[in-house]
């Protein structure tokens, strides 16, 4: 069920062999025979092989759509900066735990400071797993924020006593 593809070749030396893929639901497993007896056991065995990984592993998925909280960075023309994540994290559990456990935390680089570029790494996000980390997603900065001149800091210390 759900197969996707296959690749099939066979030798003397080799006896009969089988590459699948199949897909259920956002997971995708691959197995493989080599020197099966004949052709109707490859298929057999390869298909035996995917239901167990379907039957046996979970996945988690965080598609990460929204994007995590503006950042405070020093000596910028904007007092914050936005981030974006790099896209979504991805974790195959092949033991049978129960992945609503996962934790998230995120850890931003230290001293953010102006100037800081559009695409550069401003931190990660950790993912963990009864204590054990899995995994990290990288997070980057989604704007430009050049480092502040006089004719910017004079402008806001105007800008506060106007107000």
């Amino acid at each position: 069920e759900g197969c996707v593809g296959l690749k099939t070749g066979s030798t003397s030396v080799a006896k009969y062999c089988v590459s699948a893929v199949a897909q259920r639901g956002e997971m995708t497993l691959l197995a493989v025979v080599m020197g099966a007896p004949d052709a109707k056991v490859r298929f057999k065995d390869a298909a035996a092989l995917l239901d167990y990984g379907f039957g046996k592993c979970n996945l988690y998925l965080d598609e990460n759509r929204k994007n995590p909280d503006p950042v405070p960075i020093k000596g910028g023309v904007k007092e914050e900066v936005a981030c974006r994540y790099t896209g979504e994290f991805r974790y195959l559990d092949t033991e049978g735990k129960n992945l609503s456990q996962i934790e998230k935390k995120i850890v931003y680089m230290k001293n953010l400071q102006a100037p800081v570029k559009k695409g550069e790494k401003a931190g990660i996000q950790e993912y963990y797993q009864n204590g054990k980390r899995i995994g990290t997603l990288d997070i980057l900065y989604a704007e430009t924020v050049e480092k502040a001149r006089y004719r910017d800091w004079a402008g806001r210390v105007a800008k506060a006593f106007l107000l």
